[in-house]
């Protein structure tokens, strides 16, 4: 949810619930899934009051925003992706070499 909230800030801050619905369904993987536009904003909604609760993102009326620590939390999650994914390289680059 948090992610989805970072990739839609990048064009436009207050991001609406309806950008972040359709962003969400595709970022989760769900676009066979959540064919019902009910079934979209419900997954939404819950999802999005746990990053609340959490913290991360803020909610003014059908506007969001990224709190601090979401940025934080963005932060941490894309170093721990470039983390993982050189060291997958340089183990698959080992294992070339021998």
């Amino acid at each position: 949810m948090v992610e989805s909230a970072f990739i839609l800030s990048r064009n436009s801050y207050l991001i609406s619930f309806e950008d972040l619905i359709e962003m969400f369904k595709i970022i989760s993987g769900k676009r066979s899934e959540w064919k019902a536009k009910k079934s979209q904003s419900t997954a939404t909604y819950t999802f999005l009051n746990f990053a609340i609760d959490l913290g991360l993102l803020g909610k003014i009326g059908r506007q969001i925003v990224i709190t601090p620590a979401g940025f934080r939390f963005i932060l941490m999650l894309q170093l721990h992706k470039s983390i993982e994914m050189i060291e997958s390289l340089s183990l698959r680059q080992m294992e070339d070499s021998r």
